[in-house]
């Protein structure tokens, strides 16, 4: 089995377990955790007369079985003014075994990025978050960084990206700021999502099902045990362990 290693440059942040990577699991966000089944109007059956929804939805759930969210491990205010000026602000700076002198927040330059964006990019500056961490994959492994996903947040976001992590190793997080208000990002907080992966190339056929007898029983090999009854099996198929 291949490992994601997390090594912690703080002293501070590795005693505080709380604030460490953790699985995507546990952070399912409430109001998904809160969806409960609608009653179908006018049922006339008694059993089963609940409508399924997106807590029983493959693409939905999945989400939430792979990866590891990075946590705030402070709290950090932000804001970019109208005219694009900016300041940052945290209330400790991190203890670092490395001894570099690395800012807990860093910021790209217009000219690197935003100036290149279209309108409706709405990203109004580029912040780094240097988080004390960095993360170790076997060789031939990348992570992909993902913001977390069903947010929802209109104030920042974390930047989508890859990362060769048997290479590269410092957890520096680029967010996009969206508004020109001040806003605070507390401390525990879910930043972003790494996925370990392996490099690898592929290549791609298009076939026609119906000439196609493989993938016609690939295709057909759990429809009935899926969808064919009224309660969800995607969990009883997919999810053993």
């Amino acid at each position: 089995m291949s490992r994601i290693d997390f090594v912690v440059t703080s002293e501070l942040l590795y005693y505080s377990d709380d604030l460490l990577p953790q699985p995507t699991i546990k952070f399912i966000p409430e109001w998904f955790k809160n969806i409960k089944p609608l009653l179908k109007k006018n049922y006339q059956f008694n059993k089963f007369k609940y409508q399924k929804n997106i807590s029983s939805c493959p693409s939905f759930i999945d989400v939430f079985n792979e990866g590891y969210v990075l946590l705030a491990p402070i709290d950090y205010i932000i804001k970019v003014d109208d005219n694009g000026e900016w300041a940052w602000e945290v209330p400790i700076k991190f203890d670092k075994d490395k001894g570099n002198n690395i800012p807990e927040v860093d910021v790209h330059n217009d000219n690197q990025m935003v100036e290149f964006l279209p309108d409706n990019a709405n990203i109004k500056k580029v912040f780094k978050l240097n988080l004390p961490l960095e993360i170790f994959t076997p060789k031939g492994y990348s992570c992909r960084q993902i913001p977390f996903p069903y947010s929802f947040n209109n104030d920042w976001e974390a930047a989508y990206g890859l990362l060769k992590t048997d290479k590269i190793h410092e957890a520096s997080l680029q967010i996009y700021i969206k508004t020109n208000k001040e806003i605070l990002i507390k401390q525990g907080t879910p930043l972003c999502v790494y996925i370990p992966f392996k490099r690898k190339k592929y290549k791609m056929k298009i076939h026609n099902y119906s000439d196609s007898k493989k993938y016609k029983k690939l295709s057909n090999k759990n429809v009935l045990r899926t969808i064919g009854n009224y309660r969800s099996q995607y969990f009883k198929l997919h999810h053993k362990n």
